[in-house]
């Protein structure tokens, strides 16, 4: 869309933006609800061929900002369109038409008539549009931007085709990059950067490099999406089939539900005492319950096993005292003969009791049934 050049010292109204960068050739709509704002559009629509210039604050939350508050470039725009809302806000349809800076005109009294900054636009020279042939890195990151652009467009879906082919009808390196720009979820900040590069080749390659980051993000969040979509529906499926063998247990007339039992199995190991190696071993035989018939017979064998290693006294520490004269009447008195075995475990405690320490050998009672090794040992 044609547009007439402005002298060099053209004054015009400004409007801050929040969170937004304006670029040239782009169409816009935004909802304005800041008096000043909306007094600079109508100051503009009267008064300067509806012209005015948007300029991203600095700081976003700041309700009245001043000048130290907004950047330098901005983006000289014409209002295309106005509606009033009912809630006093206005809508407004904007069109980028170029960059340019912007300095203060003459101080004037600010009164609720004026509110808002009346300022001269210095255009911005841009090497946008026809010139000399593009060298091979420029030319390579043209081909390379329209190749990502194609990527981008496959996961974008606001991305239509009708927008993806005005894009793709842009051929020079600074007006792709405007163009491209917009479309990109990337902080506004970002864009105020892409928005001050007047090289058109320079431009070019950051919008390229922030093409490749929003690629890279979408492929990361797809696969987040899909994995957590897969969770879900494993834990759907879990669900119902606990809850069918719920009722086939119930059909059944089985009183106790083996799920419960494990769960109850898996419960107490989580908030037993144990080493972690223990813990995930014995949560593992757990799994594997689950996944057997009750009825077979290493069912009953893996239980006993995980039952065993709740029942052992894990980080349970007794007061025990070592009396060698009442270990040795003991002895005696519960078995006839058998001197050498009572007087290695005497030993034995004896060299515990010096020690004052756990650490030592181990006693291994060899021999045949009923000899007395279980009631020695005891």
């Amino acid at each position: 869309m044609a547009h007439s050049p402005i002298p060099p010292a053209a004054e015009m109204p400004l409007m801050p933006l929040r969170e937004v960068v304006m670029f040239p050739r782009s169409i816009v709509p935004l909802f304005v609800g800041r008096e000043a704002s909306i007094r600079a559009i109508e100051a503009a629509m009267d008064h300067h061929e509806h012209r005015i210039l948007l300029v991203a604050q600095k700081d976003s939350t700041l309700a009245r900002p001043l000048r130290d508050d907004l950047f330098a470039v901005g983006t000289v725009s014409r209002i295309l369109q106005l509606l009033r809302l009912p809630d006093g806000t206005i809508k407004v349809l904007f069109e980028g038409l170029f960059r340019a800076r912007w300095d203060l005109s003459l101080p004037q009294e600010e009164t609720e008539e004026t509110a808002f900054q009346l300022v001269r636009v210095q255009p911005l020279a841009s090497e946008d549009g026809p010139g000399e042939a593009p060298g091979e890195e420029a030319t390579a990151t043209f081909r390379a931007a329209l190749e990502a652009l194609d990527g981008y467009a496959k996961i974008n879906k606001k991305l239509t085709p009708d927008i993806l082919a005005s894009i793709l009808s842009n051929t020079d390196p600074g007006r792709l990059a405007d163009a491209v720009i917009p479309h990109l979820k990337v902080d506004y900040l970002k864009k105020q950067e892409v928005l001050e590069t007047t090289d058109a080749a320079a431009r070019l390659e950051m919008v390229y490099a922030l093409l490749q980051g929003e690629i890279s993000i979408s492929s990361m969040e797809k696969r987040i999406k899909t994995r957590v979509k897969n969770q879900m529906e494993r834990n759907q499926r879990e669900y119902y089939l606990n809850e069918q063998i719920k009722a086939i247990n119930k059909e059944m007339g089985r009183e106790d539900d083996p799920l419960l039992e494990l769960n109850e199995l898996e419960k107490r190991l989580q908030e037993k005492d144990l080493p972690e190696e223990a813990r995930s071993k014995a949560l593992r035989e757990v799994k594997k319950l689950r996944q057997m018939p009750t009825t077979s017979a290493e069912y009953t064998v893996v239980r006993n096993y995980v039952d065993w290693i709740l029942d052992l006294p894990w980080n349970v520490l007794a007061e025990t005292s070592i009396d060698v004269e009442k270990a040795r009447g003991i002895l005696n008195n519960d078995h006839y003969g058998l001197d050498k075995p009572k007087e290695r475990i005497l030993e034995y405690l004896a060299v515990q009791k010096l020690a004052n320490k756990l650490k030592g050998p181990i006693l291994c009672l060899v021999g045949p049934p009923g000899a007395g090794k279980t009631s020695l040992a005891r």
